[in-house]
């Protein structure tokens, strides 16, 4: 049932426990409403949520590119038939020795694990999926990059023994594991925004950031992974017992579409489910279609799609801020390793006095960064998932200068 809140410092420490505390996770307002309107009500609760969302300084100061990958669908018919899983790293360091997570995900429930890391040999990795194994049993498949962490006689070895099939991402074509990697940089962002100014203790906030992802509405199911798996929503330590009743006479004041309905059985859920993922894949497939193409002019190339209307953004700006050409390239990991090393034939060809700054998306081993390069002033800047802000990128402390060509 549903709990009228009945003083604003009520309905304020409601807000923290569901988004501001480490098992809140600083999700959006949309994900943060939902799960308080499940179990509270206070009139202008959307009104509040939204304007303390907004005021929260961990999610503005941390706000994040989000790079739109080409998305390709998979259907699955009931949980852990295909789990996606991927790394995500290096991290800065913890006194732990964590440097790595890896990250599993149920293609149908979106249930998510992550295990911290010391580092990505193939007895680490390994473990990972002996861990799984024993919280859920062994998933029917398990899909992975190509990376040697993955493609070993080990783990090879330990998924024969358990009865899982192996199934690798087509070679430099990512978007197969989508879903891990969409993980992936939740769980990088949620990250950022709990630490704040100690990013050495990620490890310590791992647990309760999975927490809050998995307790929140998943977009495309249109419910939260723990309702999915265990048939009920989680309580948080604000909720009041179950046994709480609304009283009758505030039914004009609680919406009748966030009153609870009970259980629904497996089959009628799982169904809903799968429309819902319908739904949402036509409707990510429409904007991919509206997606800007930038001209490329790195390797030879005449046209490169870039997934970020943030980075078209503040490509728009600065061209509006100056009278010289801005452009934006791709460049991969091997180019972008010679430019830090002082081999400038790359940028020669593309005759830098032209430009007032160059904007780039590296890719390496499949995850996004984002370069900004100010040729004149032979300096760079880049975003690794701990960070300077987007919005700040010039004012970027972590500038690394680039050398004198040999």
């Amino acid at each position: 049932m549903v709990k009228v809140v009945k003083s604003a410092e009520e309905a304020s420490a409601i807000f923290k426990d569901f988004h501001a505390s480490p098992t809140g996770a600083h999700m959006g307002s949309n994900k943060t409403l939902d799960a308080i309107g499940r179990r509270f009500h206070w009139p202008g609760m959307s009104i509040d949520v939204r304007q303390w969302i907004a005021a929260c300084t961990p999610c503005q100061k941390k706000r994040n590119i989000k790079q739109h990958k080409e998305y390709i669908p998979i259907q699955v018919s009931e949980p852990f038939e295909l789990v996606g899983m991927d790394l995500v790293g290096k991290l800065t360091p913890t006194p732990r020795g964590n440097l790595y997570i890896c990250v599993m995900i149920d293609y149908k429930t979106k249930w998510a694990e992550a295990y911290p890391l010391k580092s990505k040999k193939a007895e680490d990795v390994a473990q990972c999926i002996v861990e799984f194994f024993y919280k859920f049993g062994a998933p029917k498949q398990i899909l992975t990059d190509r990376g040697g962490e993955f493609r070993n006689k080990l783990n090879t070895a330990l998924c024969q023994k358990l009865d899982i099939e192996r199934s690798f991402c087509a070679p430099y074509h990512p978007q197969t594991n989508g879903l891990v990697e969409r993980m992936n940089g939740t769980v990088t962002r949620t990250l950022t925004k709990l630490v704040d100014e100690k990013p050495w203790n990620w490890d310590l906030y791992l647990s309760a950031a999975m927490f809050g992802l998995r307790t929140k509405v998943q977009i495309t199911t249109k419910h939260s992974p723990f309702y999915l798996m265990f048939g009920r929503e989680a309580r948080y330590p604000s909720e009041v017992p179950e046994t709480f009743g609304v009283p009758e006479n505030i039914d004009d004041i609680v919406a009748e579409e966030v009153l609870s309905e009970g259980l629904k059985q497996e089959e009628e859920i799982f169904k809903i489910v799968s429309e819902n993922v319908e739904k949402a894949n036509a409707k990510q497939k429409k904007r991919r279609a509206e997606q800007i193409v930038l001209d490329e002019i790195w390797a030879g190339r005449k046209k490169q799609v870039i997934w970020s209307k943030v980075l078209n953004a503040y490509l728009e700006l600065k061209m509006q801020e100056t009278s010289k050409i801005t452009k934006a390239f791709v460049i991969d990991c091997f180019a972008m390793t010679a430019i830090w090393q002082g081999n400038l034939k790359g940028l020669r060809k593309l005759e830098p006095e032209k430009y007032n700054i160059l904007l780039g998306a590296v890719n390496e081993n499949h995850h996004w960064t984002l370069v900004a390069m100010y040729p004149q002033q032979r300096r760079a800047l880049y975003l690794d998932p701990f960070g300077a802000l987007p919005a700040a990128i010039e004012k970027c402390t972590n500038v690394t200068s680039l050398p004198n060509a040999s």
